[in-house]
């Protein structure tokens, strides 16, 4: 929560969610709620079920090709949160 806010993300903009797990499906979900388009990106196609359950508008697989050619054909984003490990 506290990323979102700091982010500045306000109603209407779009936000990219990097991991859908145990703080991305939050995220998705709270940024839904400040009026954001959400999309989630991640390897797992139950996560981005889960994604889409939560509310997201779009989901992108990283395994399928890259993701990023496809986020720009949206527009890009305004932000990017990261919730994967590493």
């Amino acid at each position: 929560y506290r990323a979102l806010k700091q982010s500045g993300l306000q109603s209407g903009q779009r936000l990219c969610v990097v991991g859908i797990g145990g703080l991305g499906h939050l995220a998705v979900q709270i940024g839904k709620a400040m009026g954001a388009s959400v999309y989630g990106v991640d390897l797992a196609e139950d996560k981005l079920k889960l994604a889409t359950e939560c509310g997201a508008d779009g989901v992108f697989n990283a395994a399928a090709g890259p993701v990023h050619k496809e986020i720009k054909k949206l527009g890009g984003m305004h932000v990017v949160l990261v919730a994967s490990g590493s």
